[in-house]
C-alpha cells in the first residue's frame, strides 16, 4: 500500500496515478482484512474503488480528448434532429 501510494503521488500520467490508487486502496483493504474488519474492507472497495476511481477515470478520459471529430464538427441529419426536439403541440 505504502509503495503503491509513493508511485500515484510521483507520477505525472494521471490514469497511472487513478490506477495506482486503486491499487493503494485495494492494499488498506488487505490490511483491514489482515485485522479482522471485514466491513471496513467492504466499504473501501464500494466506495474508493466503485465510486471514486470510476469518476476520477471518466472525468480524466473525458478531459483529454485531443480534439472534435467529424461528428462532432457536423449533424448528420439537422432537419430530423430539429423535428424531433421541437416541444409538442397543446390545443
Amino acid at each position: 500500500a505504502l509503495v503503491s501510494g509513493v508511485f500515484m503521488v510521483t507520477t505525472r500520467e494521471p490514469v497511472y496515478a487513478a490506477l495506482w490508487f486503486a491499487l493503494a486502496t485495494l492494499g488498506v483493504c488487505g490490511l483491514f482484512m489482515l485485522l479482522w474488519a471485514p466491513f471496513l474492507a467492504a466499504a473501501t472497495i464500494i466506495v474508493y474503488a466503485g465510486a471514486t476511481i470510476v469518476t476520477f477515470l471518466f472525468v480524466i478520459m473525458l478531459a483529454q480528448q485531443s480534439g472534435y471529430s467529424f461528428s462532432d464538427q457536423r449533424a448528420r441529419t439537422p432537419v430530423m434532429a430539429v423535428v424531433a426536439s421541437s416541444p409538442p403541440r397543446t390545443l
